[in-house]
C-alpha cells in the first residue's frame, strides 16, 4: 500500500517551473505550497534528472514502505531483507 502524496502532480510541476524560471524565491514557493524547501529542491533535482514524469506518483512506493516496515519490525538487516525479497521474486 502506497502513501498518497500531499501534493498533486500539477502543483509540483508548477512549483518546479516557478523555481527554474526564477519567478520567486525557493522559500516563498515552498511556503505558498505548504511544503519545505528541501522537498522543493528534491522535486527540482528529480525534474532536471528525469523530466516531468519524475514528479508523478511512483508505483514502487509500496515496496519501499514494505522494506522499511520489515527493517523496523522484524529487526533484520537490509541485506537479509533484500535477499528474502529477491528469493521470493525469483522463486529461489
Amino acid at each position: 500500500m502506497s502513501r498518497k502524496s500531499k501534493f498533486s502532480y500539477e502543483a509540483k510541476l508548477k512549483a518546479v517551473k516557478q523555481y527554474i524560471n526564477g519567478e520567486a524565491s525557493p522559500a516563498s514557493i515552498a511556503k505558498a505550497l505548504g511544503a519545505g524547501r528541501t522537498t522543493l529542491r528534491q522535486w527540482v533535482y528529480a525534474f532536471k534528472d528525469q523530466g516531468p514524469e519524475a514528479l508523478r506518483p511512483h508505483k514502487y512506493n509500496g515496496l519501499r514502505i514494505w522494506l522499511v516496515d520489515q527493517f523496523r519490525h522484524v529487526n533484520l538487516g537490509w541485506l537479509v531483507i533484500l535477499f528474502r525479497l529477491c528469493c521470493g521474486k525469483f522463486l529461489i
